[in-house]
């Protein structure tokens, strides 16, 4: 309850600016807690709690509050089919009208990227892998997986070619407009492909992550998304104090990875809310 509610709350903190007038508004996200005056007295500066990278999670509780509502009331597996399939239609379509309707500063807020509504197509790319997978069209999906994997592949990298060289568009990770509109659907099919590469029998890949130290390192991963940034300003600390000249040069280093950063992690995420999803209702199945 407590997540679901937290999940809602910054739903409503994405989308509030949208009720501000023009003026108003700023490009500030909600990433951060500052604490009191004696922490950070004693590190001598304000000390803060980083909480940003819990979007995703914020997006998937979201989730999981309305699709089971939808499953219930739904039931029928061909009849949940079409609504996967449509959302998964649809919801490009709906991110290139918002893409011109909303300003440019709303858009490099990475609204696309980090708002539920215009995400629904990850997390339900894995509801209709799972549904199909439940039913006659298995073996279907299965033979598509290799031909998915290579097309989406492929039209990843010409959509970058295009939009970046020919069009000479500015890459700005995943707040760019080709990738809000079209990429994160591409991507999102990349990883439901992967995945079902992954279940195959027999599968090469499947038996390469299926390694036990991997295995291992997976059962952990999760508690180290919750943790690794948490305490930023504390690493941040430390590196000054061992090494000033060594933190100025990670900080620089850090600048110019940035650009790169929201595109591999819309690349992560993506993937994570796919499997997640595929992986609740394959294990119902089972």
């Amino acid at each position: 309850m407590e997540l679901s509610l937290g999940a809602l709350a910054w739903l409503f903190w994405q989308l509030c600016p949208l009720l501000l007038p023009p003026s108003a508004r700023r490009p500030y996200r909600f990433d951060k807690l500052t604490f009191g005056a004696p922490v950070s007295s004693w590190f001598g500066y304000p000390f803060h709690l980083y909480i940003g990278h819990f979007w995703s999670l914020c997006a998937e509780e979201q989730f999981y509050v309305i699709w089971p509502f939808v499953v219930y009331q739904v039931r029928k597996r061909e009849t949940l089919v079409k609504i996967c399939l449509a959302v998964i239609v649809l919801n490009p379509i709906a991110r290139a009208v918002l893409s011109v309707v909303l300003s440019p500063q709303l858009l490099r807020m990475e609204l696309f990227y980090r708002s539920l509504p215009t995400r629904l197509d990850a997390l339900l790319i894995g509801g209709l892998v799972a549904l199909l997978m439940r039913g006659p069209e298995e073996a279907m999906v299965r033979r598509l997986r290799r031909p998915l994997l290579i097309v989406s592949s492929v039209l990843f990298v010409a959509l970058y070619f295009v939009f970046t060289k020919v069009l000479a568009l500015t890459l700005e990770g995943s707040a760019s407009n080709w990738i809000g509109v079209f990429g994160f659907t591409v991507i999102d099919l990349f990883a439901a492909a992967l995945i079902l590469e992954c279940i195959h029998p027999g599968s090469v890949l499947g038996a390469v992550l299926s390694w036990k130290p991997l295995r291992a390192v997976g059962m952990i991963s999760y508690g180290f998304y919750v943790y690794h940034d948490l305490l930023h300003d504390l690493y941040s600390d430390l590196a000054h104090r061992i090494s000033a000249r060594y933190a100025r040069r990670l900080k620089r280093r850090e600048g110019r990875l940035g650009d790169h950063w929201h595109l591999d992690e819309s690349s992560f995420e993506s993937t994570a809310n796919s499997g997640i999803c595929g992986a609740q209702w394959i294990r119902t199945a089972t």
